[in-house]
């Protein structure tokens, strides 16, 4: 969710017409979805995510939480977790064949609580799937998904 780029980059249309599923890695935003990232010291020294541009330093975390908290708003609302709200919006774009690729999350935990949380589906209604997509069209991120460097090797 807060990383949409392949939607709006051609990569979609590709894959939709070539028939090949885009598949969603880390859809969970390496856990800053769920809310478990609010600042800095939410991340243990020598975790990878201390590399990333989006989680560098309290200001970009503080400036990219609007995502989180539009995820609260439809968690709290459908009584589910961050978690399961995020998946079911990837597994949304796949009621709509004519628009979309097939979308496949990953979703990883090794931690069997988790690994049920994400493997509970919870659906959002056509309306809802339209008022997220139009929250997120309006939020602003920040910072590289991972480097600057690295980004030009994501749109290979």
């Amino acid at each position: 969710m807060w990383s949409t780029e392949p939607l709006t980059n051609g990569t979609n249309d590709v894959c939709k017409k070539l028939g090949i599923p885009i598949i969603g890695y880390s859809p969970l935003g390496r856990g800053f979805l769920t809310g478990a990232i609010k600042s800095k010291a939410d991340i243990k020294e020598g975790n990878i995510l201390n590399h990333f541009d989006r989680f560098k330093d309290d200001e970009t975390i503080k400036a990219n939480y609007h995502v989180v908290e539009l995820v609260n708003e439809y968690a709290k609302m459908k009584n589910a977790s961050n978690a399961q709200i995020a998946l079911a919006w990837i597994r949304k774009h796949n009621d709509y064949p004519d628009k979309y690729a097939k979308f496949i999350p990953i979703p990883s935990s090794s931690n069997p609580k988790r690994n049920h949380e994400n493997n509970t589906a919870v659906e959002l209604s056509d309306a809802e799937f339209d008022d997220i997509n139009e929250k997120l069209s309006k939020l602003k991120i920040v910072g590289y998904r991972y480097s600057k460097d690295a980004e030009n090797f994501l749109n290979v």
